[in-house]
């Protein structure tokens, strides 16, 4: 492989590119004059990471979620997104999570047809929701009413707020307590 300078790898043997060039990629066996040299041309240019962080962005009452990868604007086209597991399986390959089960996750962004940047993915943990709690409801009288009945005749109803006595009239509009 060649840009202005020569360096030699063997067959099998892994090189990176971190500079934008124009390079010359060319293969021979050594020692053999019977079989020509190839060569190929490559244009590198570099791209730079994605930005990203991971959002909920529903959650309804049954425990379902829904996560988005945000990218700030960069192009859903051109990167690649993962959504892993806590073993390291693809449960996503898109922008969004729908996960099925809880437990620890990881988000990985990268731009498309390119060496993934050393990024660390961004952990998260989905925790089993709440869905239901014990609740006991202790109810008391609002209002009582007494009526006042003197020999067979209606006198009076008598309206209490809790134990306050709010209105005494024979035609009463309960007011609010402490007024």
């Amino acid at each position: 492989m060649t840009t202005g300078n020569q360096e030699i790898k063997l067959a099998g043997k892994v090189f990176l590119i971190r500079e934008a060039d124009n390079y010359s990629l060319a293969g021979s066996l050594p020692g053999s004059s019977t079989i020509c040299p190839s060569e190929q041309l490559l244009t590198v240019k570099l791209v730079d990471p994605v930005t990203f962080d991971l959002e909920l962005i529903k959650q309804d009452c049954f425990g379902d979620l829904t996560y988005r990868a945000n990218i700030f604007g960069t192009d859903p086209a051109v990167v690649v997104f993962r959504w892993l597991d806590e073993n390291d399986q693809v449960v996503s390959p898109g922008q969004i999570l729908n996960p099925i089960s809880f437990g620890r996750y990881k988000l990985d962004v990268q731009p498309a047809n390119s060496t993934a940047y050393p990024i660390p993915p961004k952990e998260f943990e989905i925790k089993e929701p709440i869905l239901s709690v014990e609740v006991s409801i202790v109810s008391t009288k609002l209002y009582k009413i007494r009526s006042a009945i003197n020999s067979g005749t209606f006198i009076a109803y008598e309206w209490y707020f809790g134990e306050e006595l709010i209105c005494t009239n024979p035609i009463c509009k309960p007011i609010q307590p402490g007024t």
